[in-house]
């Protein structure tokens, strides 16, 4: 990977990232939008498991403290970016196909790829969509009945309604 390249992706790593942690939805939507670009970038353009491993473990990692904010609006994408990064572990681990017998009886010398890594991907990216429509919807209905996305705020008032 050449020089410039990987300024480029570091720099879009750490924008989306600076932009993550704004309070403001639109900012917010266009850092994740941002570093899924830098992935996609990434992955372009990486040709060893080192750079895959870093980009998984930085996806975890982003994921992970987007989990322990107390925005629910913060907590979906840190939801969405997991399941991204689990999608990228189990494509990661199925290893390259050279060397390999074709699962499949087919023409002669055709490269062939196992379908089981992909076909567990395709299943956990729709059962992740799923997952993330209900949870868009919960949010949606929350924010509709108490005025608010954030977790301090919510169980705030409900402490004082309990002690009155």
């Amino acid at each position: 990977m050449a020089l410039e390249t990987a300024l480029l992706i570091g720099l879009l790593f750490g924008c989306g990232t600076y932009l993550l942690l704004q309070s403001s939805f639109v900012r917010i939507l266009f850092g994740f939008i941002v570093i899924s670009n830098a992935a996609n970038l990434l992955l372009l353009v990486a040709a060893m498991a080192l750079e895959t491993a870093l980009l998984i473990g930085l996806l975890f990692g982003c994921g992970t403290y987007l989990l322990l904010q107390s925005s629910f609006v913060r907590i979906l994408f840190g939801f969405i970016v997991i399941s991204n990064a689990a999608n990228l572990l189990l494509l990661s681990m199925s290893g390259s196909p050279e060397g390999r017998v074709p699962p499949i009886a087919g023409r002669d010398g055709a490269p062939m790829v196992d379908p089981l890594p992909q076909a567990l991907i395709l299943t956990a990216i729709v059962i992740g969509f799923g997952v993330t429509a209900y949870l868009v919807l919960l949010l949606y209905r929350l924010f509709l009945d108490q005025k608010t996305t954030n977790a301090a705020e919510l169980f705030a008032e409900q402490d004082t309604t309990e002690r009155t």
